[in-house]
């Protein structure tokens, strides 16, 4: 349990870092350098690299490595390993003849932990074991929601089709009504959908349907319903990670410009489609984002972020991956993440050695040798004794003297 919290432990420290790194590098990046599709993509390599830098720490043929001047440092586990040599022989080392070499701290900061990383694993398990329920309830929840909703008006669809088309090459798109959501949202991967609510479908004119239609369509179209289902599957197996649950707001935020870009491309109305985006809203009386469904407006905050680079003149607004720049980008983040897994760990939570030793059964103990004996001086040489022989009279050696 140790060794897996120090993996954690410290690739979330080296994943906050490479994370960091990149929203900094597009934080100076220029709008009209990158679109919202190649942000999305960065955003998920960088998840991917997050994600990955925990393996680098858990135990392994290369990591299990120890030296006697390291022994401190290890996990319980290599200790027991390093010190247990059955049938090895005590040597005797004076003290003169150690190399006095500086010690390797592997890990700067070490933790004393005796019992409580086992019920910090287990509250991890249960709190990803909740978040995976709740997503399959919500899927089948949606699924449910999707199967009871009813067909579109003939009028309604006659208006979408077109925009249906050019949002999205997917065959068997359903557009629906249904009084059980309160926003648009595109439901997939299985029987895709665009789902509306009634009311709304009675409040939008004709532009304002058209747009929202082809936002919902081009969700479809870029297969966001399937990368939804496996960020969220992510999310829900690292359910305390901070840096991965951040990561993931970027990619909802991203995917949403990403949808965003290809309405400006097709109809080249972005005021239009930002007082059709707040007029969503409002009308939904708050923004309720879904957990297996993407839709028409997320959170408030990117709500208002969607509005700005909307009605931004300058940003680059094209829908296609730019891959040159994207392909350069890719790099810079696998360097930084060979550059984290060449740096040593940080963080090193490591039982008590007394624990550790008396978890190993009793016919091996007494057979190992745990470290080489030190003594300090050498042993001295054997003492001189003094003496007289006592002889009787006639000069002969008295032998019980």
């Amino acid at each position: 349990m140790t060794r897996m919290l120090d993996a954690l432990v410290n690739g979330s420290i080296l994943g906050a870092l490479v994370t960091g790194a990149v929203w900094l590098a597009l934080r100076l990046t220029p709008r009209r350098v990158l679109n919202a599709a190649t942000r999305y993509a960065l955003w998920w390599a960088t998840l991917a690299v997050v994600v990955a830098l925990p393996t680098l720490y858990l135990p392994g043929p290369v990591r299990q490595t120890v030296s006697n001047r390291s022994l401190t440092a290890a996990a319980p586990a290599t200790v027991a390993t390093a010190v247990l040599q059955p049938l090895a022989r005590t040597t005797l080392v004076h003290r003169s003849q150690l190399k006095t070499e500086p010690p390797l701290l592997h890990f700067p900061i070490q933790i004393a932990a005796s019992g409580w990383p086992r019920w910090v694993m287990l509250t991890w398990a249960a709190a990803g074991l909740i978040l995976l329920f709740r997503l399959l309830a919500s899927f089948v929840l949606l699924g449910l929601t999707s199967a009871r909703a009813q067909d579109a008006p003939l009028a309604v669809r006659e208006v979408a089709r077109p925009w249906l088309a050019r949002g999205t090459n997917r065959r068997g798109v359903r557009l629906a009504g249904s009084p059980e959501i309160a926003i648009p949202v595109a439901v997939g991967p299985w029987r895709p959908a665009i789902l509306i609510p009634c009311g709304l479908l009675e409040e939008l004119g004709h532009e304002e349907l058209e747009q929202i239609v082809l936002h919902e369509a081009s969700h479809l179209a870029r297969r966001d319903d399937y990368a939804l289902l496996l960020q969220r599957l992510v999310e829900a197996v690292f359910a305390p990670h901070p840096v991965v649950r951040w990561i993931a707001r970027r990619i909802d935020l991203e995917r949403e410009i990403a949808c965003d870009d290809r309405v400006i491309a097709v109809t080249g109305r972005p005021r239009s489609y930002a007082t059709c985006l707040t007029r969503v809203v409002e009308w939904s009386g708050g923004v309720r984002s879904s957990l297996a469904a993407a839709t028409a407006a997320d959170g408030s905050s990117h709500l208002a972020r969607r509005i700005d680079m909307l009605l931004d003149k300058t940003r680059h607004t094209g829908t296609q991956l730019l891959k040159a720049r994207l392909t350069a980008m890719l790099a810079a983040v696998v360097l930084l993440a060979w550059i984290a897994g060449r740096s040593p760990g940080f963080v090193a939570f490591a039982a008590p050695l007394v624990r550790t030793l008396r978890q190993v059964p009793e016919r091996i103990l007494p057979r190992a040798t745990l470290l080489p004996r030190v003594v300090d001086e050498p042993q001295a040489a054997a003492p001189e004794f003094e003496g007289r022989v006592v002889e009787d009279s006639s000069g002969n050696p008295v032998a019980s003297a």
